[in-house]
């Protein structure tokens, strides 16, 4: 287990509040090859922006919302971690 104080706990909180925000002005944009959806979403996991052409049915979009926010937590678990780490060097 980590021992570590209340300031530190605060500081580390507080840093990855600060990420979180950084992470949340990143954006990953993804379109199936048949450029009928196109999603944008932040690296912190919020979806920014879905665009459907007509003939699209919406619950077509669930799985690929699905499969783009799987990647995008990976992303942000992997950038979180590295932001953090830098942060506590300092």
């Amino acid at each position: 287990m980590f021992d570590l104080s209340i300031q530190e706990a605060t500081l580390i909180q507080r840093k990855t509040e600060e990420i979180k925000k950084k992470l949340d002005e990143e954006f990953i944009k993804y379109s199936p090859s048949d450029n009928t959806i196109h999603i944008t979403v932040s690296i912190s996991r919020n979806i920014k922006e879905v665009e459907v052409s007509e003939n699209v049915k919406i619950n077509s979009i669930i799985s690929i919302l699905n499969e783009v926010l799987s990647k995008v937590r990976y992303i942000f678990e992997i950038k979180r971690a590295e932001m953090l780490q830098e942060e506590l060097k300092k």
